[in-house]
């Protein structure tokens, strides 16, 4: 799956990436996104702004839709 992450280190860093698509793990769903929104908090995220400074990759989005497929 092609995806954006962020360190929290600013737009210009956001990279693109192909990742294997994930399983579903135990009391957990697969959901295949087919529309996503952006707002604030995700420039927050994007930025490490307000306490969201990730202690890994963040792939910075908060709103999304999509067909659970596992």
């Amino acid at each position: 799956m092609r995806t954006f992450l962020t360190q929290g280190d600013g737009i210009d860093a956001l990279r693109t990436v192909d990742l294997p698509v994930p399983s579903a793990g135990p009391r957990e769903v697969l959901v295949r996104m087919t529309a996503a929104a952006l707002n604030f908090r995700d420039l927050l995220v994007v930025k490490g702004q307000g306490g969201w400074k990730p202690p890994e990759d963040r792939v910075p989005v908060s709103d999304g839709v999509g067909v659970v497929t596992a």
